[in-house]
């Protein structure tokens, strides 16, 4: 526990097995994450992975620069408990230079401001559902005559515990009639996360949040653009290739210490043996961040992945308060001059979070604030905690998140990330559409991007469909394309779904390499074809001289006539 495990250590250049094994019971998942490297593991790029008990997985690395980094899961509640080691990178003498950027200097001013946040301004949706699902009474009586045939087989606990599954399951208030002694159950209506009473802060939280600045006085916030009003809480939107340097200008505008980094790239700071620099209240610090081969896709990874970026001050707390954003790292030749894809119509990207506003920072201003009462006297009721988890997309729950449009039959990439502790276990479903996807499942720390070919114009939803989770629907909808306007369908390969590469006689090529062969192939078909005029010509004339000397041979001699 806390760094006290002896022998992490290897080379600069080594070609590193870390073999991982789980244990343990259902509160054991894990989410590894290895900072300052990247790890292979079956085709693509990753620096965290899931670990579920009785589990075991090999992951690759090859770490390219010298320092001490750590290992740690990200499951938050395992972190702040002591589930993080230290691991050492060596020289070793290998003088072989680290990779140098090659590409452009992104740059982008983003500062750190508190807000006051709404998870829910509009709650109509989770009061008229309530009112309209008249059948729960039905699966009331339906459930619990299932439980009381199985009650001669379960121990009290289990009993308990299918109880428990049911009510939460069917939303049910009365369920717990004639079982008194099992204790009251918690009822998941969204009344406790959305109604400001005496004992419940309600849906309004104060919170903090990046936001993007158009240069480095940060006094005019910059336009966010009508495709990326999804993003809601979650900063902005930050795309690179693989060669380019990012630099961050970081202004911060909140009233304590935060700081920001990345998962998945090259930290300037990191792998020194030092923490990340922090910006107090009012400071301006710059960060850069490089985007080496291995912050890119791996070979089976789509041509952009996500990663996070966030506050490492104090990392469960600077999460829960609100500090993250999306960053998505691009292969060479995907990005136009805008700095946007050039290869898709259009991205998504949705957080699953559950925020523990208990941990939050401002989680006694908020009581002072909303409730008029001293946080140093007041004593939180269970319900009153539970009331403080909200289960959210983007920071948004119960349809609250706007701006999820595609336009008919174009292509979407969704860029899925999952943070959190082990509650936070999401299974996404999207109505009435399908997706394309080749990866691997993701758990807590995990990033993956899905691909969908939009081709239905009314408004649908997508939820998290885990059983004990609050109910969470945001709906999507898509239209179709103005008229003048060109949305191509740019659909994967049908003999890889989910893979947007070109491969030519076995070798992967890029956007720029696609080109360059579709090119020479033009001028080969060029050549051909001419070749085969020629021939053609050649074949013809070669013809009318044999049937000339055929005439010729045939002819009478004169002295016969």
């Amino acid at each position: 526990m806390y760094g006290n495990q002896p022998g992490l250590t290897m080379c600069k250049k080594d070609r590193v097995s870390w073999h991982m094994i789980g244990m343990g019971t259902d509160t054991d998942m894990h989410g590894v994450y290895f900072q300052g490297n990247t790890i292979h593991l079956r085709g693509t790029h990753r620096d965290s992975l899931a670990l579920f008990p009785h589990v075991s997985t090999t992951a690759f690395m090859q770490p390219d620069h010298a320092g001490i980094f750590r290992v740690f899961c990200s499951t938050l509640y395992h972190f702040q408990r002591g589930m993080n080691q230290i691991y050492e990178v060596s020289s070793c003498g290998n003088k072989d230079p680290s990779e140098q950027p090659y590409g452009m200097i992104r740059t982008f001013y983003i500062a750190a401001e508190e807000v006051e946040w709404d998870y829910a301004p509009n709650k109509n949706w989770e009061f008229e559902k309530q009112h309209l699902d008249g059948g729960w009474e039905r699966y009331h009586r339906r459930c619990r005559r299932g439980v009381s045939r199985l009650g001669s087989h379960m121990s009290n606990v289990e009993t308990k515990n299918a109880l428990v599954l049911s009510a939460q399951f069917w939303q049910t208030r009365d369920f717990t009639q004639g079982h008194e002694s099992l204790g009251k159950l918690p009822s998941v209506h969204g009344d406790i996360f959305m109604n400001h009473t005496e004992n419940w802060i309600g849906s309004q939280y104060k919170k903090v949040v990046y936001r993007e600045y158009t240069n480095g006085e940060f006094v005019e916030i910059k336009a966010q653009p009508p495709q990326e009003e999804h993003l809601a809480l979650l900063g902005p939107m930050i795309h690179a290739e693989v060669g380019d340097s990012i630099l961050i200008i970081f202004m911060n505008k909140a009233n304590r210490p935060y700081s920001i980094s990345a998962h998945g790239v090259e930290d300037m700071e990191s792998g020194k043996g030092l923490p990340v620099p922090v910006t107090k209240p009012g400071e301006i610090k710059t960060y850069r961040w490089n985007v080496p081969k291995r912050s890119g896709p791996g070979p089976s990874d789509p041509n952009c992945i996500p990663w996070v970026y966030y506050s490492t001050v104090n990392f469960v707390k600077d999460t829960y308060s609100g500090l993250m954003g999306p960053l998505i790292t691009c292969r060479e030749g995907v990005l136009n001059e805008k700095g946007r894809r050039s290869d898709i119509d259009s991205e998504l990207v949705l957080l699953f979070l559950v925020f523990n506003e208990n941990e939050s920072w401002y989680l006694d201003d908020n009581i002072k604030k909303y409730l008029n009462k001293d946080p140093r006297d007041f004593k939180p009721s269970d319900d009153f905690e539970e009331s403080n988890k909200m289960h959210a997309i983007n920071g948004k729950i119960f349809g609250n998140l706007h701006g999820l449009i595609m336009n008919e039959n174009t292509m979407t990439n969704w860029y899925l990330l999952g943070i959190g502790s082990e509650v936070d276990i999401h299974t996404i479903h999207y109505h009435a559409e399908s997706f394309l996807f080749k990866g691997h499942g993701y758990y807590i720390v995990m990033y993956l991007t899905t691909s969908m070919l939009a081709w239905r114009q009314p408004t649908q939803s997508f939820e998290t469909s885990v059983l004990l989770s609050v109910d969470n629907r945001i709906p999507y909808s898509t239209k179709p394309p103005s008229r003048g306007a060109s949305h191509p369908a740019t659909a994967p390969s049908n003999e890889e779904p989910g893979k947007e590469q070109l491969y030519f006689l076995g070798k992967n090529l890029g956007p720029r390499g696609a080109k360059a062969a579709l090119v020479i192939l033009f001028i080969i078909g060029l050549l051909l074809l001419v070749v085969m005029v020629i021939l053609s010509l050649t074949l013809r004339s070669a013809r009318k001289r044999v049937a000339y000397q055929e005439v010729q041979s045939c002819a009478l001699p004169t002295d016969a006539l």
